[in-house]
């Protein structure tokens, strides 16, 4: 296996990679001019190429910058989705129950067992009054 930069850092190049200049990135980004252009320069270290050519007024991505932009924005764009598959996949599948330990140990536990044969798909998560006294009243 090849090993990677620090996936953080190729999330900030595509970033910085949409901005005409280090600072506009910055300042976009919530960052310093000097951190944006350290991480850069990093990544640039790292692969042994330049990704950016610097000039006075800002600058612009080298053909090696262009390529690892669009790779990132693929590699980025597939992790995006199948974070939201895997999070939509379970979506609607948790059952969260408020009630009293006396109610959950009387009424509910006895039921869960046949519920759980014909939906073994739905996960319960149970909130007894001991958690619920943890939540302010509105």
């Amino acid at each position: 296996m090849h090993k990677l930069p620090i996936l953080k850092s190729l999330h900030l190049f595509e970033a910085v990679s949409e901005f005409p200049s280090f600072s506009k990135a910055a300042e976009r980004l919530n960052m310093t001019t000097g951190a944006v252009s350290y991480q850069m320069r990093i990544l640039e270290i790292w692969f042994g190429r330049r990704l950016f050519v610097r000039h006075s007024s800002g600058v612009r991505l080298t053909s090696d910058g262009e390529q690892l932009k669009h790779s990132c924005a693929s590699v980025f764009t597939m992790l995006e989705k199948g974070c939201y598959e895997l999070q939509r996949r379970d979506a609607g599948r948790s059952v969260v129950v408020g009630c009293s330990t006396t109610f959950l140990s009387h009424s509910l536990l006895p039921r869960i067992g046949a519920f759980r044969q014909l939906h073994s798909d739905i996960d319960f998560v149970f909130e007894t009054d001991a958690d619920l006294n943890a939540y302010p009243a509105y």
